[in-house]
């Protein structure tokens, strides 16, 4: 069975700053963004795929003209500097700007959420009352808007009875629709009318399905023992230079991947949900 799959960029802000200092800011930046975005969410999903985008303005011509901005993309920010100045041929002026984007891949399931009545109104509530259950159990990871939505009435030739689960008689008419449960009362009234039949009671049915994504925990590491927090000083970069080139610079150099695509599950077709 195909597993489904959405996908989320998420993307800094562009930011504009000195060659120097930009990527840093572009990441604290980004790292706000994902925290939110995916890690709130999710959990410790990585990041399928990574991509700078960096925008530089070459220095003036020789005629006093202004040439147009320069915008290239990259795996790492070096590459992306690199290509920008179209192999260090082109030299800049002032500050660039810098867009990184992250691609992640979230799994999920599709989960109905079903409800019926004899009326409207009991209907809409009973179908809250559903969709509450699933948004306490699953929180974020559910989206507030369902993904599918399918409503049902069906005109019965009888009346109620006590201790049924239907009307009595026969069904005269069936109205269905995606849209809203007025429209498919309408289209079942409306389809009992063109065929002369009347109708003394009504069943309301809804089915709402939703995208329930996966979530990864993050784990926590444990604290170091006095004797690994001692060693662990000891085998680290001295010098500000040592602690660029352990921390920021490396989460430039190398972002998440892996194989996967994009799979979005076709539309179902409905003939008898419930």
């Amino acid at each position: 069975m195909t597993e489904l799959k959405d996908r989320f960029v998420v993307a800094n802000d562009p930011i504009s700053g000195p060659l120097e200092k930009i990527a840093d800011r572009a990441e604290l930046q980004l790292d706000k963004k994902r925290e939110t975005m995916i890690r709130n969410r999710f959990g410790g999903y990585d990041a399928l795929k990574r991509e700078w985008t960096v925008t530089i303005q070459p220095v003036q011509g020789k005629r006093n003209t202004v040439p147009d901005p320069i915008t290239r993309k990259g795996d790492i920010f070096d590459d992306a500097v690199y290509e920008a100045s179209r192999n260090g041929k082109v030299k800049h002026q002032g500050d660039i700007t810098v867009v990184i984007e992250e691609t992640f891949e979230i799994p999920y399931k599709l989960e109905p959420s079903l409800a019926r009545d004899r009326s409207r109104s009991g209907l809409m509530q009973a179908l809250g009352d559903e969709v509450d259950r699933l948004q306490e159990r699953y929180g974020g990871r559910m989206p507030e808007t369902p993904h599918e939505i399918f409503y049902e009435v069906l005109l019965y030739s009888g009346p109620w009875q006590a201790g049924k689960e239907d009307p009595v008689g026969k069904v005269v008419a069936r109205g269905t629709s995606t849209i809203s449960i007025e429209a498919a009362e309408t289209q079942a009234v409306e389809t009992a009318t063109s065929r002369g039949k009347t109708h003394q009671a009504s069943v309301f049915k809804a089915r709402h399905t939703y995208k329930l994504y996966d979530f990864i925990e993050i784990e926590t590491p444990e604290p170091l023992s006095e004797e690994e927090t001692r060693g662990a000083e000891l085998a680290a970069p001295v010098g500000a230079a040592g602690v660029a080139a352990a921390g920021v610079s490396e989460s430039r150099k190398y972002g998440g991947s892996g194989p996967g695509a994009s799979i979005t599950p076709d539309s179902a077709t409905y003939t008898d949900l419930f």
